[in-house]
């Protein structure tokens, strides 16, 4: 019941206002006003992945609560044109035959101005749900920056997600291929020590707890099997190309849940839930969250990361 309140407001700020003043301000049709709904909230949840992960169907749940009481009555307004547009020049016997939401598509009798309309919103909807995919992976590869100790003007050139997961936690890999200026201040960096623990690093939301002292230490090719009772693995994206490496460094931190001493439920939620400790430090018994594992080819100069 204490949950209520806060869900009646979502409903009213995502459905209830927006169909209200399609209703009453714009005056569309109920027929129209739920062909609308339909559309707005079936590209949501596809152009955010809401069918594929609970982080974008989350996003689809926020950007609803925000953006529905403009969107649904500017497509009723646009529905109630496209309704007047078809209504030009079609027979009226079409209007006596077809009903709900086949009026709206009715292909052999479209006009230009229809098809042209069209055109442009199924291309438009296509470039957002690319341009939000891309963004998804972007925000999931950031994640890996710091453990790698990555600059900003260092880009990505691969990024591939590997299984469903939150942006805070996500399960992804990534490339990146150096300039020989960039690598050579890499692995500079690398040499001197700078990259152990150098930053402050987060999971899940929240800072990690501890970092044993050896954690960060990269060890020559081809590095641990395995990271507690996980299996250490190489996938799609950076498999054919770490198989080749000759020279190179490798990276493997293990993830462990670590308990909060905190007795507050709230302030436990919030306090580090995660410790870092090198893969080879970990018993096959032990029991690791995920993996941090990084391959650094010094003939190619690239990165190969996964976080999963």
């Amino acid at each position: 019941m204490q949950q209520l309140p806060g869900v009646l407001i979502y409903l009213s700020l995502a459905a209830i206002v927006p169909v209200m003043l399609a209703r009453f301000v714009i005056r569309a049709e109920w027929r129209i006003i739920g062909v609308a709904c339909a559309i707005w909230y079936g590209f949501l949840v596809l152009a955010f992945g809401g069918l594929m992960s609970q982080d974008g169907f989350g996003w689809a749940l926020i950007f609803a609560m925000f953006f529905s009481i403009p969107a649904v009555p500017v497509l009723a307004v646009v529905l109630r044109i496209w309704t007047r547009l078809s209504q030009a020049g079609t027979p009226r016997q079409d209007d006596a035959t077809d009903g709900g939401i086949r009026s709206f598509f009715r292909f052999p009798h479209m006009s230009q101005a229809q098809w042209g309309t069209s055109i442009l919103l199924i291309v438009g909807i296509i470039l957002f749900a690319w341009f939000q995919v891309q963004r998804d992976l972007k925000a999931r590869a950031e994640v890996l920056r710091p453990y790698f100790q990555l600059p900003q003007t260092v880009a990505f050139d691969e990024i591939r997600r590997i299984s469903k997961s939150s942006v805070t936690r996500p399960h992804v890999e990534a490339i990146v291929r150096f300039t020989e200026p960039q690598f050579k201040t890499y692995v500079a960096t690398l040499i001197s020590g700078e990259s152990r623990r150098s930053t402050d690093l987060h999971y899940d939301g929240a800072p990690l707890n501890s970092i044993s002292e050896t954690a960060f230490y990269w060890h020559d090719w081809p590095g641990p099997k395995a990271a507690g009772n996980r299996r250490v693995t190489w996938y799609r994206l950076s498999g054919a190309e770490t198989a080749k490496i000759r020279n190179g460094k490798v990276l493997c931190v293990a993830l462990q849940k670590s308990r909060a001493e905190n007795s507050d439920p709230q302030s436990r939620r919030q306090a580090p839930r995660h410790s870092a400790r090198a893969c080879s430090e970990l018993d096959r018994a032990e029991y690791a969250v995920t993996y941090v594992l990084g391959a650094l080819d010094y003939e190619t100069r690239s990165l190969h990361m996964i976080m999963n």
